[in-house]
This record gives structure tokens, sequence and C-alpha cells, in this order.
């Protein structure tokens, strides 16, 4: 997913060979600094569910989940577009 993705296609392309601006392939997944790239077609808004409602967790606040999420994963603007989906 990550070669047509609006946010990582360009990082994927470059990350093929060695790493870049602190991303790296591992596994065939892409990582930036030890957290794994989300792109917009896979599960955001699923991680975000589970991590607000409690599928994975218990109940959070925005700025508990969020914590959460950025500890393990990365997006561009996770926390622009977190707050949407957690209301």
């Amino acid at each position: 997913m990550y070669e047509k993705d609006l946010d990582f296609a360009s990082i994927y392309s470059n990350c093929q060979q060695k790493a870049f601006n602190g991303f790296y392939m591992g596994e065939g997944y892409l990582y930036k600094e030890g957290k794994l790239c989300i792109s917009q077609r896979s599960m955001r808004k699923l991680l975000i569910k589970e991590s607000h409602e409690g599928g994975l967790m218990s109940h959070f606040g925005v700025d508990k989940t969020l914590s959460l999420l950025k500890e393990k994963f990365f997006w561009p603007h996770i926390v622009k577009r977190c707050p949407k989906e957690l209301s």
C-alpha cells in the first residue's frame, strides 16, 4: 500500500535501498524512527477506534489515545486527524 499512498509513496521509493530522513524499511514495512508507518488505505480509523474505545485497551480520552498511538505508529498529521475520529 505504501507505493500508492499519498503520504508515503515518495518516501517508500527512497527507502528501497537505504534509510531516508528517519524512515527505513523492515520486512516490507515502512518505519519512522521505530514507529510503524500507517498508510491512508490501511487501518488508521480502526487503530484510533480501538485505542479510544477499548478493543485493545480501556476507554481513554483524546490526549491519552493520541499518546498511545504516537508511541507505536506514525502517519502525517496524526494529531490533526485523530480528534475528529474521537468525537
